[in-house]
């Protein structure tokens, strides 16, 4: 129950994140073209989910050619990274158990 609760926690922020810098990355270079600091939240945020959506580099070739992305590019990559962050939980579990044991 607790690897669904955290596959669910990261797939779901890593989405909200992603997506909404992405939404909002028009509006923040047009804002901070003077400055970084007439918006720094916004350009934070585009700039976390040009982070976040790096990992689409190594998707994009797995995905069939007629994929037009969107949305459902940065859905793929958010249950990648959820389904990788519960491998390192659950590796991090059993290296826990033995060293206890």
């Amino acid at each position: 129950m607790r690897f669904l609760l955290w596959f669910l926690a990261v797939a779901a922020g890593h989405f909200v994140l992603s997506a909404a810098g992405t939404v909002l990355a028009l509006r923040a270079a047009f804002e901070t073209q003077a400055s970084f600091w007439d918006a720094p939240l916004l350009a934070s945020l585009a700039h976390l989910s040009a982070l976040l959506l790096a990992p689409l580099k190594l998707v994009r070739p797995l995905l069939p050619p007629s994929w037009h992305g969107g949305f459902g590019e940065i859905a793929v990559v958010s249950v990648l990274v959820a389904a990788a962050a519960v491998a390192l939980m659950h590796a991090a579990r059993t290296l826990r158990r033995r060293g206890n044991a």
